[in-house]
């Protein structure tokens, strides 16, 4: 596949959210919502654990998101999809994690989301094993289903460059980097380039401000 400018804006432009898979196949509108939200949640904590660049989060959660634009949440279990998407992310921005590291931060970030205690994967078992193969069978279908390209861009940095270029202050651009983070919470980033939401929440940060 020859990686061309057309090829990055297509995509924003390909991808009804309000007619995924998940919907087609029978999933409201509010569980959906709910489960991206939950997904993208635990990326977050996740990474966090991981100790990787800010870069790797907004890399996994879109990842996620554009996996469920094309694939239902019927089919691939989110659970599975955050261990690939975060998986691939680390690939990507350079911050390759093991595999291991990366499975039980997402099971210490799921028992700090649901409160219920989890016990850490022990090496060669089983049941390490198993989430192993799944993990690693899960980063192929995705891999596949983007055709091998996956390039994606934070509008964290695009809030961040602007912010400074128009000499805000930085408790707006503190607002604006945190309303870019929670955008990521919905699937914002597969409707929109990265610089239309940095401009988005930096104005919505600027009327909250008073300052707009």
């Amino acid at each position: 596949m020859i990686v061309t400018p057309s090829t990055v804006d297509n995509f924003y432009i390909t991808h009804d959210v309000n007619d995924t898979p998940s919907r087609r196949q029978g999933v409201d509108e509010l569980c959906e919502f709910n489960q991206r939200a939950y997904g993208a949640s635990l990326i977050a904590c996740a990474c966090e654990l991981l100790e990787v660049d800010f870069v790797v989060t907004p890399t996994a959660q879109t990842l996620m998101h554009r996996f469920y634009a094309k694939k239902s949440l019927t089919v691939y279990d989110i659970k599975a999809v955050v261990t690939a998407s975060i998986t691939l992310a680390c690939k990507f921005e350079e911050n390759v994690r093991k595999t291991r590291d990366v499975l039980n931060c997402i099971r210490h970030a799921q028992e700090l989301a649901e409160g219920e205690p989890k016990e850490v994967f022990i090496i060669n078992t089983p049941e390490y094993e198993n989430a192993k193969s799944t993990a690693h069978f899960m980063e192929m279908v995705m891999l596949k289903e983007f055709g091998f390209f996956a390039h994606c861009s934070a509008p964290q940095k695009y809030a961040y460059a602007l912010c400074a270029c128009l000499n805000l202050d930085e408790e707006l651009t503190r607002k604006a980097w945190v309303m870019c983070n929670d955008s990521f919470l919905t699937p914002l980033c597969v409707r929109f380039k990265p610089d239309v939401i940095a401009c988005g929440c930096i104005y919505l940060a600027a009327r909250r401000a008073g300052v707009a």
